[in-house]
């Protein structure tokens, strides 16, 4: 997933639209890089139980029903409290040695 993809997957979930602009004569970074997430599965037996958008759908709600309860956000919209949003499915895993 590109950064741009991403940004639009944030801007599709708050509703918002955004601009983007790219300046080339800027640095560009690692033009690639994969998380090869094998280790993990192998020492813990975890794996994401959630996509990838609705993680961020999820946190994207609870962020700003956070802000809104403190005042930090304009509009009455009421937003749900994260204890009314579906928990993440969490494994135990074992113990991780030396």
């Amino acid at each position: 997933m590109t950064v741009d993809e991403l940004v639009d997957i944030v801007c599709r979930i708050a509703g918002k639209q955004s601009r983007k602009r790219h300046d080339p004569s800027k640095p560009q970074g690692v033009r690639g890089r994969n998380s090869d997430n094998t280790r993990l599965r192998q020492v813990l037996g975890w794996e994401p139980q959630v996509p990838l958008e609705e993680g961020l759908a999820r946190t994207y709600l609870w962020i700003e029903g956070e802000l809104r309860r403190a005042g930090r956000l304009p509009g009455e919209q009421a937003v749900p409290a994260p204890e009314a949003l579906p928990a993440p499915t969490l494994r135990s895993s074992p113990a991780i040695g030396p």
